[in-house]
């Protein structure tokens, strides 16, 4: 990384949205002082996730040893009506970057969201992981769906 005498010994791939606050998580894993990864961070210009050939292109030039997807459409209210933008960002893109993170022997983290529980859970106590997901919302669909995507690829951590 520019500025810094540390060794890389690890290469992150990262994916990110306009759909975010300028990228807060990207931002974050950029800044992290001490860290022995070099971060690759492409904005949404730089890497289109919804588009296949771009993100095995930007894959195959970056050789991440993981990738870390924070990309989505974020905006609750949003979602509801944009049902096509919200599936191609949410739910394509992460699996595009799946795909393309086990054909490059890389892993993948996917970030989700609390929104794909409905809330409703009869016992006072956190969600976890294997909980069964029942979103009440579009954008917790999309979310819901983009993990049964992620979740058949190898690669997905």
């Amino acid at each position: 990384m520019p500025g810094t005498s540390r060794a890389v010994r690890r290469r992150f791939g990262y994916a990110d949205s306009a759909h975010r606050k300028q990228g807060d998580a990207r931002k974050r894993l950029q800044d992290r002082p001490g860290s022995e990864f070099e971060v690759v961070a492409p904005d949404r210009k730089e890497l289109d996730i919804t588009v296949w050939d771009r993100v095995v292109e930007r894959l195959n030039h970056i050789s991440p040893q993981v990738v870390v997807n924070c990309a989505a459409f974020t905006d609750v209210d949003a979602c509801e009506d944009h049902p096509l933008a919200v599936r191609k960002a949410n739910v394509e893109g992460p699996r595009n970057l799946a795909q393309a993170s086990a054909r490059f022997n890389c892993k993948m983290i996917h970030i989700s969201t609390d929104y794909v529980f409905s809330g409703q859970k009869s016992i006072p106590q956190p969600y976890f992981e294997d909980d069964a997901m029942e979103p009440i919302s579009a954008y917790g669909r999309s979310k819901m769906e983009s993990e049964m995507a992620v979740r058949t690829m190898p690669s997905t951590m």
